[in-house]
C-alpha cells in the first residue's frame, strides 16, 4: 500500500488557505475520512483515495481546484474542461501547449509555457512577486503531468525538477510522484523532459475520458507516479519486515545498493 500514500505534510498544505479563509478544516477531514488527530501526527500518512476526497472537499467548499492558491480560483469543472480540450490534440507536444494555454486563462499568478531546445523539452512556470510555495508550484505541474501522462496512456519520465522557493521539510512524496532529481531556490520552476516525448500520440478519446474524469484527482495521484523512487523503494523493502526486524540507516543503505 505504500505506493496509495500521502504524507500528512500535504494534506496540511492542501488545507492551508482554506484555513486561513475559516473554512472547517475538521469538517473536510471528516468528509475525507482523514480523522483530525493525524493532524498532529506528522509522521503519520493518508491514503491517497482519502487525499483525493479531501482536495475535492476543498474544491467543493472554496468553488476551486487549486486550494485557493492562485488570486483567480480554478473554479470546479476547470480540469475537466483542460482535459476535454486536450483531448482534441493528434500529439503530446501539442496537448501540452494547449494545457498550458488553457490554464494562463484560468490562473492570474503562475504562467506556464513549453520550452524546446535541442533534445530536452522544459515546462517553465512563471510567476513574479516572492516564491509561491512547492506545494502550489507541484499542484501545478501534477495537474499537467497527471493529465499529459493519461492522455498518451504511459508514465512521462522526468529528468529533473527544479523550484524557485526554498526547500520544504518534506520532499519524499514529490519525488515519488515527480522524480529523484530535484532542487530548490532555482531562478524558476522547471521540469525538464526527453523532448522526444512531445512526438507520442493522444491516445485517449471522449470515451476514456469519462472514466478517468470520474475517478480524478485520485487517478492523477498514483496511476503515474515514479515507482522507482528511493522513498518509495524503502517503504517497499520495510514492508516486507516485521517492524522489530527493521535494520538501522546504515544497514539499509547498504541493503538497497
Amino acid at each position: 500500500m505504500e505506493r496509495h500514500t500521502i504524507s500528512i505534510s500535504l494534506v496540511h498544505e492542501a488545507v492551508a488557505v482554506a484555513r486561513q479563509r475559516g473554512v472547517d478544516i475538521e469538517a473536510l477531514l471528516l468528509q475525507a475520512q482523514i480523522p483530525p488527530d493525524l493532524m498532529a501526527a506528522p509522521l503519520s500518512r493518508v491514503t491517497a483515495q482519502s487525499y483525493a476526497k479531501l482536495w475535492s472537499a476543498v474544491a467543493a467548499a472554496m468553488d476551486d481546484e487549486f486550494f485557493g492558491m492562485d488570486s483567480h480560483p480554478m473554479r470546479r469543472g476547470s480540469f475537466r474542461l483542460m482535459c476535454l480540450c486536450a483531448l482534441g490534440c493528434a500529439t503530446l507536444g501539442e496537448a501540452l501547449k494547449r494545457m498550458l494555454d488553457f490554464l494562463r486563462l484560468v490562473l492570474d499568478d503562475v504562467q506556464g509555457i513549453l520550452v524546446c531546445a535541442e533534445d530536452r523539452a522544459s515546462i517553465v512556470l512563471h510567476d513574479s512577486g516572492l516564491p509561491l510555495r512547492a506545494f502550489s508550484y507541484a499542484t501545478y505541474l501534477l495537474l499537467v503531468h497527471g493529465l499529459a501522462c493519461w492522455l498518451v496512456g504511459r508514465r512521462l519520465p522526468l529528468q529533473s525538477l527544479s523550484f524557485r522557493c526554498a526547500e520544504p521539510p518534506e520532499v519524499g512524496d514529490y519525488r515519488t510522484r515527480f522524480c529523484e532529481s530535484l532542487a530548490f531556490e532555482a531562478t524558476h520552476t522547471q521540469a525538464l523532459m526527453d523532448a522526444s516525448l512531445l512526438d507520442l500520440r493522444v491516445v485517449q478519446d471522449e470515451r476514456s475520458a469519462v472514466a478517468f474524469l470520474a475517478e480524478a484527482p485520485g487517478s492523477l495521484l498514483v496511476k503515474y507516479r515514479n515507482e522507482a523512487s528511493l522513498s518509495t523503494t524503502i517503504r517497499r523493502h520495510l514492508r516486507r519486515l516485521a517492524p522489530e526486524d527493521w535494520p538501522d540507516v546504515d544497514s539499509l543503505a547498504s541493503s538497497l545498493q
